[in-house]
């Protein structure tokens, strides 16, 4: 898999998850559409909404947008939570559960961006926060 096919793969499954959500400074990619309509990206700004269209998922190739995926794992599994490059993958560590227990999620992706969007991914399941 090429860099550019990792990136548009976890920005997919970014827009699938449950607690996935559209945040300011985001930049999102609209494929082209099967009726012949264009592809094109757009920065998400303070008040614009969400992006109009199911086929739309973030560029996680994007730092603002890789931060605001953080963001968003930070609110699952708090402030303390980070990527950490570590053991031959990105791994998500410090999180805090609501117990205030500190965990190591037991993620190991190959990404940043797969690490992160694991992570919230987890926190959607039934027995996480």
């Amino acid at each position: 898999m090429t860099p550019a096919e990792a990136f548009e793969h976890w920005g997919r499954r970014a827009a699938f998850c449950p607690r996935f959500r559209w945040s300011p400074g985001m930049l999102a990619i609209v494929p082209p559409a099967n009726d012949g309509a264009t592809g094109y990206t757009v920065r998400i700004s303070e008040g614009s909404g969400p992006v109009n269209s199911a086929r739309a998922f973030p560029d996680l190739a994007d730092a603002a947008t890789l931060g605001a995926l953080l963001g968003l794992v930070r609110e699952e599994w708090g402030a303390l939570a980070f990527p950490d490059p570590s053991f031959g993958g990105w791994n998500v560590r410090g999180a805090r559960v609501p117990q205030g227990l500190g965990v190591n999620l037991g993620i190991c992706e190959t990404t940043e961006a797969g690490a992160l969007v694991a992570a919230l991914e987890l926190a959607a399941l039934p027995s996480f926060p």
